[in-house]
């Protein structure tokens, strides 16, 4: 493991440890925690581990982690998910419903952007990017950074909007990456870059009137970090290989599977505006649905 962290270092890559069941994962987040206290000294974080929402454990675990990073300085890197053993997890551990996990999910989220994670008590919270030399460790707001592993497009929403604000008006929030599996989910990926539109056209209007933005480094700055990062998880290997992975991922997001006839429509009509866009064509022109309906919304 320390060579793979060692290779990654020097190719500017990240690494994400993935989480088990609670009868193997708190040797896996000690593990991973040592880790991090090791690579995760530098500006950003190298090494990343996994919470699962799920838990009703996972606030106060996360809460634990962010004093570590705090007292120690290290970066707390955390992707996020909603958990994957419901199944065979021992049922106490877990909320008692698809709405109190999305609630634990989007609070956590929305507690480590705005700096503001229930339990934690700091003096000076710092920005994206901005330095802390000078502030003793007690009273620097813990580096962290999260990756949001979701196909949840409310929870995507309501993470980039809160982010892209705090951004805009000049408040402190972390670092904020997305990620859903290739071939899942495709149209909510690409819904963060019509999000990244929204703001620019906010960030040219009655938003930002009390921000005068005249310096170009600022504003290449203000576009940089509001730049939405998203990312799709692929699985490479032979057939065999790679088999029993895929076959997890099916019947873990067999809801998302089920608004496939919702993205069918979705890149058809995108499909359709490219063809009109680039052959200039007008007019109008209804196309056909295609089969399937729209399933509840549960996620990862």
């Amino acid at each position: 493991m320390h060579l793979v962290l060692r290779t990654a270092a020097s190719q500017s890559a990240r690494i994400w440890l993935d989480a088990e069941q609670q009868d193997l994962q708190p040797t896996i987040e000690s593990w991973t925690i040592d880790l991090m206290r090791t690579y995760n000294t530098g500006s950003q974080a190298l090494l990343y581990t996994t919470m699962q929402a799920y838990l009703k454990s996972t606030p106060s675990n996360i809460l634990r982690c962010l004093q570590l990073a705090q007292k120690e300085n290290w970066v707390l890197g955390i992707k996020l998910v909603r958990g994957a053993y419901i199944a065979t997890e021992k049922r106490e551990l877990i909320w008692g419903s698809i709405e109190e996990t999305h609630e634990a999910y989007n609070g956590i989220a929305a507690g480590l952007l705005s700096l503001s994670y229930p339990g934690m008590d700091v003096e000076k919270n710092t920005a994206i990017g901005e330095k802390t030399e000078g502030m003793g460790k007690e009273n620097a707001y813990p580096r962290a950074e999260l990756f949001l592993a979701t196909h949840n497009e409310e929870s995507i929403r309501k993470a980039y909007t809160l982010q892209s604000s705090r951004i805009l008006s000049g408040k402190s929030t972390i670092e904020l990456a997305f990620g859903q599996l290739q071939g899942m989910a495709d149209e909510i990926s690409c819904s963060l870059l019509q999000l990244r539109r929204k703001e620019s056209q906010d960030s040219n209007s009655a938003s930002l009137a009390s921000k005068t933005l005249v310096d170009s480094e600022e504003k290449m700055r203000l576009a940089h970090a509001l730049k939405p990062k998203a990312y799709k998880c692929m699985v490479w290997g032979s057939t065999q290989q790679c088999l029993q992975f895929l076959l997890r991922r099916v019947k873990e997001n067999g809801d998302a599977l089920g608004r496939t006839g919702h993205w069918v429509e979705g890149f058809k009509r995108e499909i359709w505006r490219r063809m009109r866009s680039s052959s200039g064509m007008k007019g109008k022109r209804v196309l056909e649905s295609a089969n399937g309906s729209m399933a509840g919304k549960r996620a990862l």
